[in-house]
């Protein structure tokens, strides 16, 4: 009887406590300029080089400054996009055929951004379709990690699986 009771409770403790096993919510940075630093100069460039390039070309849309950030050369990891400057133009054009005003910070929700020898990664929330509930969203953490070198954006991974790169919900 001992046992059932146990495993009663047990089992209860575990139905009611489901709602907690959801991840939290990441959060984005309160100021992503604080997130640009490095006691090392280069690495707080190469974070700012990226930035740069997400706040100017991703989402403002000049794609006539493509050429400050990326070099003639780069290599896209991502199934969704050829590699090269020129498709990479080409794709951020169809993306955002009409150039925004250029904001102070990026509006997408930027979590954090790391820089370590010649790569930036940068973590931003993303959301995606729940699995369990299609009519509701979760939000997650989506990574996209650049190679610098020389002062230009030279590769790009993600973790995009043969879909076409969508930018993170604007906040």
């Amino acid at each position: 009887m001992k046992n059932i009771f146990a495993w009663a409770s047990a089992l209860t403790l575990v139905l009611l406590s489901s709602s907690s096993l959801a991840g939290v919510p990441p959060e984005p940075a309160s100021d992503q300029l604080q997130l640009l630093r490095s006691s090392d100069a280069r690495l707080a460039m190469n974070k700012k080089l990226v930035y740069d390039a997400i706040r100017i070309v991703m989402i403002s849309g000049h794609v006539d400054r493509v050429s400050e950030f990326f070099a003639p050369d780069y290599i896209q990891h991502n199934p969704g996009i050829a590699s090269g400057r020129d498709a990479f133009t080409a794709f951020m054009k169809k993306l955002n055929p009409v150039p925004k005003p250029v904001g102070a910070q990026a509006n997408w929700p930027i979590v954090t951004i790391m820089a370590e020898r010649d790569l930036v990664t940068v973590a931003m929330i993303r959301e995606l379709p729940d699995p369990g509930n299609p009519d509701r969203t979760v939000q997650t953490t989506w990574f996209d990690m650049y190679r610098v070198r020389n002062g230009k954006i030279v590769e790009h991974w993600d973790g995009s699986a043969g879909e076409s790169a969508r930018p993170p919900k604007k906040r």
